[in-house]
């Protein structure tokens, strides 16, 4: 609501101040919204609200407003109005629409991903990264946070980068031109997009992983042990690491005395002495093998491992 406001406000000024102005949109940009309803919505209204005098100036405010509309992605991807604003434009045929469903198609194939295991969500976010190359000329990556290069360096782990790295170049050499040249266009913007995209799929395939620590060392070791097993799993896994308390169910608990397993939990672990660099490498082995190796996450993250 709050960049649709700016935009209108923005659009008032245009009308009521700037007398001559290029008006030509792109036939690239036209495409987008032609024979799509929510054009029509919007002429329709932008004509009862500002009174425009002129024809040409009211049709280009409506078609410059859809485009924004289109390239910021303001509709969230969880509502139904998202889902049939995206099979408007996947109906239409558009060259964004192919791109989208060529840039979807090699992103599964190169990750081994099912059909099933890509959801509407991760569609609709792919889409929204190649709307703006379609909409605005320029360096887009002008356009990302101040802060970007943070973020990748210290929110996303080695693993994603290394992914986005596979698909940047698999990107880069597909047959399909309009992929391929776009992604070479802007290199650095999709490189910062895909790790969301890579983020989003990891966070549908991860299942949260419960760790239940029960030993005979005192308070301090036993807390130093969950520290270290939390910190270990920090970026690439979601795994909650804590007391262990009867009557709950674990995944995994991690013992130094209990000599049979445990009745609430699948997994018992056995720790050495005060617990040693070997233990953790076993515990995140443990993990990934039981609980990740048969996803796609696991795959994707941990493949060069094997």
């Amino acid at each position: 609501m709050h960049r649709v406001r700016l935009w209108l406000t923005i659009s008032q000024h245009r009308l009521a101040i700037q007398p001559n102005l290029n008006m030509t949109i792109p036939d690239t940009v036209r495409e987008l919204y032609q024979n799509n309803e929510l054009y029509f919505h919007i002429r329709n209204v932008f004509q009862r609200v500002f009174h425009v005098r002129s024809k040409e100036k009211a049709q280009f405010e409506t078609e410059a407003f859809c485009t924004m509309l289109v390239s910021m992605a303001v509709f969230n991807s969880k509502t139904n109005v998202a889902k049939r604003f995206y099979d408007i434009y996947n109906s239409q045929k558009t060259h964004l629409s192919q791109v989208v469903d060529k840039m979807n198609h090699l992103i599964q194939t190169t990750l081994k991903i099912k059909d099933n295991q890509w959801p509407f969500e991760l569609m609709k976010l792919v889409f929204d990264i190649c709307a703006r190359p379609f909409c605005f000329a320029g360096n887009l990556e002008n356009m990302d946070d101040i802060y970007a290069n943070y973020y990748i360096n210290h929110f996303f782990s080695h693993q994603a980068r290394q992914v986005v790295k596979e698909l940047m170049r698999v990107l880069s050499v597909s047959d399909s031109n309009e992929v391929s040249d776009l992604v070479k266009q802007h290199q650095m913007y999709f490189q910062r997009r895909l790790l969301f995209v890579i983020r989003d799929f990891r966070y549908q395939q991860i299942q949260d992983i419960n760790i239940g620590v029960d030993t005979t060392f005192d308070y301090y070791i036993s807390q130093l042990i969950i520290n270290l097993v939390r910190q270990m799993f920090k970026k690439d896994l979601r795994v909650s690491v804590n007391y262990y308390q009867p009557g709950n169910a674990y995944d995994l608990v991690l013992t130094n005395y209990h000599e049979e397993p445990y009745d609430d939990t699948d997994y018992t672990y056995w720790l050495t002495n005060l617990g040693t660099t070997r233990d953790l490498e076993t515990i995140k082995k443990i993990v990934e093998t039981h609980f990740y190796e048969k996803t796609p996450v696991h795959e994707l993250m941990f493949k060069k491992r094997k």
